[in-house]
């Protein structure tokens, strides 16, 4: 037979309430809190170029991988190149040293949409 089990009652004991004393801050407190506001401010607008920055480098990168992704197209339809061989040069080269074993299948997805015909405007 099992033993019962003891039931346990929360018992709340209301503690006596202090009253709140009043912060006063002196000149020299003050001083340092402004410094170090300062400093706070100074650090985030710092970050704030930054990321923007890397912002801006990330957009150009973009802009180059599109151009580079449209001259390989051109190379492509011009040059007729066997894709399967640079299917297995890609997986090759990614395969050895990767960690993910995905990234070859998705560089080589990336290469077949380079590759692809595509209407010219």
């Amino acid at each position: 037979m099992a033993p019962k089990a003891k039931t346990v009652k929360n018992v709340e004991k209301a503690a006596p309430t202090k009253p709140k004393k009043e912060v006063v801050l002196q000149s020299e407190d003050m001083a340092l809190l402004q410094e170090n506001l300062t400093a706070l401010t100074q650090a985030l607008a710092a970050l704030s170029a930054t990321v923007e920055a890397h912002v801006q480098k990330t957009a150009n990168i973009a802009s180059h991988v599109i151009a580079v992704e449209e001259m390989i197209s051109e190379i492509i339809s011009v040059t007729g190149i066997n894709l399967a061989d640079v299917n297995n040069h890609i997986r090759k080269r990614i395969v050895k040293d990767a960690i993910d074993a995905g990234a070859a299948d998705l560089a080589i997805d990336c290469a077949a949409t380079i590759a692809t015909r595509r209407v010219r405007i």
